[in-house]
């Protein structure tokens, strides 16, 4: 652990026993500081009540979810609740854009981080940043061009402090954290004169919470539940009540501190579809006046998407950063946009008490929930999601777990997605069936369908019988199309084309079962048609 400020610590033995702060939680109260301040070093700048309440709560998260996951966190806290949170995963180009970040190759750790602070750009604004990993200079970088508060790390590389303390004029607020350390299992908090005591909330938010699915859909593939699981850890450090959305392993919309429930809901699903729509073509070519900085960006961004709402003057001064009237997007055109995305999850600190938040979920395209349950309402809570095929719900009885409800659209948005899905599904098939017969497979049957379940092709490549899946996706939320073909998807595969070799009374021939990849980006560029052979083996 580096050395703290001899000026602003006070040390006893060798032990680090107190950190004066600049001031309380507000600028009149004067008389702030950490007593038994033992894992904590200012490497630089100085910290006030507020960031230091930010950074550990920064800190536990991006700390929590490497645990959760395996892989290397962030969080973006603001004014004590989690603005982000996310794992560390490459970036999309369509991603970087709506960040501007550069074309740059970043380390694991700066991804982590770049997608925590991009879950939501106006609530990161002058954040309390924090790693599961020692900062390098790549996630340095990445900081230095933010307007950040500060970051709490277990540690930073030479090169990474030397960005960081020229940072904000040398100003920038710098906290390393003992990677080991461990708070008592005992929490104070004194309150108007008097203490309270309870015990820590150690609850593990592990996958062994999405094991009790009781609705009719039964299949959470793993990448939604590795979101899951990131956004319930982030929950974990928010003010009751909280309802996160998350995708793709990152937190992208976070309703936290509300009275009501269904509130929490609206405010977090406000915000995801805020975060899906800034990658739409249209936002990505809004014509910035020039020299317009990327705060001010972010700024008319988030008010272009908002484009109904605004009062006169909040549309004039947004047009006044721009060359020209962009026209607004329809909700026809963002309905559509939203329904690209596969694998939006939502989470809830507690249950829902009506279906009322399952309904507004479905709006913005959520097909997976996590929450405890236990509402008088549990059935009609998981009815409402049994109403529609795509839909999933499991119940657990322990803390911050367990109802997953998989949703799809209803009401005004059901047609826009199924017709969409469809859509995809059909040129799907199209591309696939070329590709089949490109390759010499000679097409027999389309869509054939018996009492085990459906086929999109059944062909012959030479003597041998081909059982053809075609999986069709836009993004890889929810992973590669072929990672899709769950085991039990693969027992119905086998059971439909055994139906169909009795049925032909063809019991000796050679036959397998291929599976046709057939993958698009977020904006809809062709990425691949690949056909996969003898991919589920009998």
């Amino acid at each position: 652990m580096r050395p703290g400020n001899p000026d602003r610590d006070i040390e006893n033995g060798g032990k680090l026993v107190e950190i004066k702060l600049r001031y309380g939680l507000n600028p009149h109260q004067e008389f702030a500081r950490i007593v038994d301040a033992g894992p904590l070093r200012v490497l630089n700048g100085a910290p006030g009540f507020i960031n230091i309440l930010d950074a550990l709560g920064a800190w536990q998260l991006a700390r929590e979810l490497k645990e959760a996951t395996g892989v290397p966190g962030a969080a973006s806290f603001k004014h004590v609740s989690p603005a982000g949170a996310a794992i560390a995963k490459p970036l999309s180009d369509e991603f970087r854009a709506s960040q501007m970040i550069p074309n740059e190759d970043l380390s694991p750790v700066a991804t982590a981080y770049a997608r925590a602070r991009g879950g939501d750009r106006m609530c990161s604004f002058g954040d309390v940043g924090a790693s599961s990993e020692r900062v390098d200079a790549s996630l340095a970088r990445l900081i230095a061009r933010e307007v950040s508060d500060a970051f709490i790390a277990p540690g930073y590389d030479d090169d990474a402090l030397a960005i960081l303390k020229e940072t904000r004029k040398g100003s920038y607020l710098i906290i390393q954290i003992d990677p080991d350390y461990e708070p008592p299992e005992k929490e104070t908090r004194d309150v108007f004169g008097l203490t309270l005591e309870e015990t820590r909330n150690n609850a593990k938010i592990t996958s062994d919470l999405l094991k009790n699915v009781v609705s009719a859909k039964k299949e959470v593939p793993d990448a939604a539940a590795g979101t899951l699981l990131v956004a319930t850890v982030a929950l974990k450090y928010t003010q009751s009540n909280s309802v996160g959305l998350g995708y793709d392993g990152q937190v992208i919309g976070m309703g936290a501190g509300q009275q009501s429930r269904v509130h929490c809901t609206r405010l977090a699903c406000d915000k995801a579809e805020k975060w899906l729509l800034q990658q739409h073509p249209r936002v990505l070519e809004l014509p910035f006046r020039k020299g317009l900085g990327r705060v001010g960006k972010t700024n008319v961004v988030d008010s272009f998407l908002l484009w109904d709402e605004l009062a006169d003057a909040e549309k004039d001064a947004m047009l006044a950063q721009l060359d020209g009237t962009p026209e607004p997007l329809t909700r026809a055109e963002r309905d559509e946009w939203i329904t690209r995305y596969d694998g939006i999850c939502m989470t809830s600190d507690a249950f829902f008490p009506f279906r009322d938040s399952i309904d507004r979920a479905s709006r913005t395209g959520v097909q997976y929930v996590l929450q405890p349950g236990s509402s008088d309402r549990d059935k009609e809570v998981t009815a409402a999601t049994d109403a529609e095929p795509r839909m999933a719900t499991a119940f657990a009885l322990i803390p911050l777990s367990a109802t997953m409800s998989q949703c799809s659209a209803r009401r005004r948005r059901a047609d826009v997605m199924t017709k969409a899905r469809q859509r995809t599904g059909q040129l799907g098939e199209r591309l696939a069936a070329e590709k089949l017969t490109g390759q010499g497979y000679e097409i027999l049957e389309r869509n054939y369908r018996c009492t085990a379940g459906e086929m999109d092709i059944i062909a012959r490549d030479g003597e041998c019988y081909a059982f053809v899946e075609v999986r069709a996706r836009r993004g890889r939320s929810c992973g590669t199309p072929e990672e899709s073909i769950t085991q039990p998807k693969q027992r119905r595969l086998i059971e439909v084309a055994e139906s169909y070799l009795q049925e032909r009374a063809l019991p000796d021939v050679d036959w397998r079962i291929d599976v046709v990849a057939v993958e698009w980006d977020m904006r809809g560029r062709l990425l691949r048609v690949e056909v996969i052979q003898d991919a589920v083996s009998g």
